[in-house]
């Protein structure tokens, strides 16, 4: 039935491949492994992921095979059992990368041994390049298990432009009415629901971000409006003397600047000592932080211009007679 069913839906409009795998794609269940080297430098409680997989699933994810050959048609409940696993799962626990024909099993399984019959490139569960592979295993979906399959994840790579979820729902019903449809979203859904916690905390971050701007630009707007309430006399003075208006709002500008220099001077020098402790705790922005203080200066300076336009403008309108009285 799930052959079957797989069959109908690779030939439905739009769709370019259907293949058959267990759980998520790219979800792993962590498994103590035993290798076939008495000598093997890896403890046998070692962890490594195990993957559910159909014939045609590295094609669909774009997984290379770098050694043997990927499972296919040939992995069958009544063949030998087999596996595929990793690159970095090949150096870890057998020395080497070329591990074909090697073999391994569960832990609690003394009698599940497998053998390699391909080397896979590296699965990574982060897009960091620095971090290293995940330690992962492939096997049939077909051959034993220690239970039934009860579950069983369709993978439908199709053409940008198609909505086929409709038509893999009606797949379903016509093949066997009586299967339920746990779920079927776009991988970009599946993203979506998997990173709401991380999307939520960005957006908490940026508008905390968008309200210091904003508190930037009251404060300095403030503290230049009052510096300029309280030089009045002397702006008088300078207008009653013949100063030009352009000269009174280079004053205003002046004293703004040096504001900035000194707010942005301070706020890099704090950023060096709190960017590794924010790094240490969030996830990887891939900005240098030359470029973040470069932008965020940017940022500063442009609210404090804008702050500034008011009290210089207010300051070159000044009535000689009405500051000198002091009102």
């Amino acid at each position: 039935m799930y052959e079957d069913l797989r069959r109908r839906v690779a030939a439905i409009p739009g769709v370019q491949s259907a293949v058959l795998t267990r759980g998520l794609p790219m979800q792993t269940a962590g498994t103590p492994l035993v290798t076939d080297d008495a000598d093997a430098t890896v403890a046998s409680s070692a962890v490594a992921g195990a993957i559910w997989a159909g014939p045609g699933y590295f094609d669909l994810l774009r997984i290379p095979i770098l050694f043997g050959r990927p499972l296919d048609e040939r992995d069958r409940p009544d063949t030998p059992r087999v596996a595929v696993i990793s690159e970095t799962m090949a150096r870890q626990y057998f020395g080497a990368v070329n591990v074909v024909g090697r073999r391994f099993r569960p832990e609690r399984d003394p009698n599940g041994w497998m053998e390699v019959v391909g080397v896979v490139g590296n699965l990574r569960e982060n897009p960091d390049e620095d971090i290293p592979g995940t330690d992962a295993w492939y096997l049939p979906y077909r051959q034993p298990t220690a239970g039934p399959i009860t579950e069983l994840t369709y993978v439908v790579k199709t053409s940008p432009d198609a909505s086929i979820i409709p038509s893999v729902r009606n797949a379903v019903a016509q093949s066997d009415p009586d299967v339920p449809i746990f779920d079927a979203v776009t991988m970009e859904e599946r993203f979506a629901r998997f990173t709401v916690t991380e999307r939520l905390s960005a957006n908490l971050t940026a508008m905390l971000g968008v309200m210091g701007v904003f508190l930037a630009g009251v404060g300095v707007y403030a503290v230049l409006a009052f510096s300029v309430r309280r030089r009045l006399p002397e702006l008088g003075i300078r207008a009653a003397l013949g100063a030009r208006p352009s000269d009174v709002r280079r004053s205003v500008l002046r004293e703004a600047t040096l504001l900035v220099v000194v707010g942005v001077a301070v706020g890099a020098t704090v950023s060096v000592f709190v960017r590794p402790l924010l790094d240490a705790n969030l996830f990887p922005i891939g900005v240098s932080q030359s470029a973040a203080v470069a932008l965020a200066g940017a940022g500063v300076v442009l609210t404090a211009t804008i702050s500034t336009i008011v009290p210089a403008i207010r300051a070159s309108r000044v009535d000689p007679v009405r500051a000198l009285a002091g009102r």
